[in-house]
């Protein structure tokens, strides 16, 4: 647990980033199955995004490591500055699995039917009377035909998700509906993690 926190303070900071992300992931891999009975969705997607920050080259903006590797540039002057462009095939591996997280979750949900809470239009208005999630309970008066318009559109925006993102002119409009959804799960439910 020391050198997993050791190693979250590298990739805060970016240094050692690579070296940190790798360790990292190998010892949250190594805490989930020595006891997977702390697993959590979130726990998957955080050991997920560490094995793809451990390919993509996040050292070199805005960390440490690229402040250092610029002073030895200028100390020794046969070293160039370091590159501004990388190959992004890791960062389009993210990429898609960011899509399918999303497709797959929304697929997930509408596979219930009308027996589940999403196809129904009655989820968000349920979360906001669950007073185990319920951010503030000022909210659980709002009625199930108020929150199922915003209920559906969400469940249509995550299963449409990977293709709303590939086209070029839907993208600015889907991560915009992304960030409120975000927003309003921040704001209304404590799902802080």
């Amino acid at each position: 647990v020391i050198g997993l926190m050791a190693s979250a303070y590298g990739l805060i900071f970016g240094l050692c980033t690579r070296l940190a992300a790798v360790a990292a992931f190998v010892l949250l891999t190594s805490l989930h199955h020595r006891n997977p009975n702390i697993l959590s969705a979130a726990d998957i997607l955080l050991r997920s995004g560490l094995f793809y920050l451990a390919l993509m080259p996040s050292w070199r903006a805005w960390s440490l490591d690229r402040l250092m590797l610029g002073r030895l540039a200028r100390v020794w002057t046969n070293f160039g500055p370091p590159a501004q462009t990388f190959s992004a095939w890791s960062v389009r591996l993210a990429q898609v699995q960011l899509c399918l997280l999303y497709g797959f979750t929304g697929l997930e949900k509408a596979q219930h039917g009308f027996d589940g809470d999403w196809l129904t239009g009655s989820a968000i208005a349920r979360s906001l009377r669950f007073v185990t999630i319920a951010r503030v309970d000022w909210l659980s008066w709002v009625p199930v035909w108020a929150t199922a318009p915003v209920t559906w559109l969400t469940l249509l925006w995550e299963i449409a998700f990977p293709l709303l993102i590939v086209w070029r002119r839907t993208r600015p409009a889907t991560l915009a509906f992304g960030v409120l959804v975000h927003a309003g799960i921040f704001l209304t439910m404590e799902v802080t993690h």
